[in-house]
């Protein structure tokens, strides 16, 4: 994912602090036990991270996934300090190659909005 965008994720955690991320170029969730959605545009970070998938298909609760573009890898690294800081775990991230990304535990998560432009 190398194009840098605007796109931005807006976040309530349960214990009320509000996070804004920019440079995400995608964002999923998924259920317990379930599948990242996936889009035509990210289809093959799916299909090339299938642990992505597999570790969640085997979690007991939600969580959501963020893609960020690999021009702006310091983003990865910059949103799991703010998440954790705001009392929400962090499942795996990688920080860097090709497709920079994160996964959160969803339970810490009141809302959140993702704003493609």
């Amino acid at each position: 994912m190398d194009d840098v965008n605007n796109n931005e994720t807006d976040i309530l955690t349960k214990n009320g602090m509000r996070l804004n991320v920019k440079n995400t170029c995608f964002l999923h969730y998924a259920p317990a036990y379930g599948n990242f959605t996936n889009s035509l545009k990210d289809r093959n970070f799916i299909r090339e991270n299938p642990e992505v998938q597999k570790a969640q298909k085997e979690r007991d609760a939600p969580a959501i996934l963020f893609i960020f573009s690999s021009r702006k890898e310091e983003t990865c690294a910059k949103t799991a300090e703010a998440l954790t800081a705001a009392g929400v775990s962090v499942i795996e991230k990688r920080e860097g190659g090709e497709d920079p990304y994160l996964i959160a535990d969803a339970r810490g998560i009141r809302w959140f909005a993702f704003n493609c432009v």
